[in-house]
């Protein structure tokens, strides 16, 4: 037992007493230390395209009717692509579906929201845009910044009893998470029709096609920082500018 105790006295004591008396000739550089800060990390940034039917009308031209849908999702674009590290395009309501940046550049056109199914199909797709699915889809990937373009045109059956839930419900999660939720309105030129409107009774559902403006909606979903990034970006959007020293009504966030 007493050889085993001097041989670890030896091993353990000894190097530590020469280290302490062996110093170097030269001075060692410090070693720079890497300061991460959280705030600056990009995530990547989830774009959600409304595709229905109605959405199109936004994408043509109205008479004496200032059009700012085309000129702010152009800005929108870029100002996703400079938010995160990756921006992935996708579209909702008569389809979901991800989509390369050279689709999501045809969102300001009708094509990007023909639909190519059958008309009945089209129709029945067109009455209700399914918004909970994509903000269930936030919840799952609470760390990435959702930005989602649409008319917020919900059906009877999407707010009403227990349907309602479906958006309540995630909308909760998001905030709880400690998510900001930024809702940007911007009245725009309008030239199509609007379907889905519930009628008396909230039994059956028309169409409208005389609308000449209607407001599209931005809903920002990520930080604090987030929501702010965007609405500094669109606020500095001339042609919004112009509009609102005529129009002050036409912008809300």
């Amino acid at each position: 037992l007493a050889k085993i105790l001097i041989l670890w006295f030896i091993f353990y004591l000894g190097p530590a007493y020469g280290a302490q008396n062996c110093k170097p000739e030269f001075q060692s550089p410090e070693i720079p230390s890497i300061v991460s800060d959280d705030k600056k990390l990009k995530n990547l940034v989830h774009v959600f395209y409304d595709n229905s039917l109605s959405m199109m009308g936004f994408t043509k031209p109205q008479e004496d009717v200032t059009n700012l849908f085309g000129p702010i999702i152009n800005d929108l674009q870029q100002i996703s692509e400079s938010l995160g590290t990756e921006t992935i395009y996708n579209t909702f309501g008569s389809r979901f579906e991800t989509i390369d940046e050279n689709r999501a550049s045809l969102v300001i056109t009708p094509i990007f929201y023909k639909c190519t199914q059958s008309a009945q199909a089209c129709v029945a797709k067109d009455k209700k845009n399914d918004l909970h699915k994509v903000l269930n889809g936030v919840t799952r990937d609470i760390d990435s910044t959702y930005i989602i373009v649409t008319d917020l045109f919900l059906s009877t059956s999407e707010i009403l009893g227990k349907n309602s839930q479906k958006i309540k419900e995630p909308v909760r999660k998001i905030f709880n998470s400690g998510k900001s939720i930024g809702i940007f309105g911007i009245s725009s030129s309008f030239n199509g029709k609007i379907s889905g409107i519930p009628t008396e009774g909230g039994l059956g559902s028309a169409s409208y096609s005389s609308a000449t403006a209607r407001p599209f909606y931005i809903i920002v979903i990520g930080s604090g920082e987030d929501v702010d990034f965007v609405k500094k970006k669109i606020n500095k959007n001339q042609k919004l500018q112009n509009n609102l020293s005529q129009n002050p009504d036409a912008y809300k966030f």
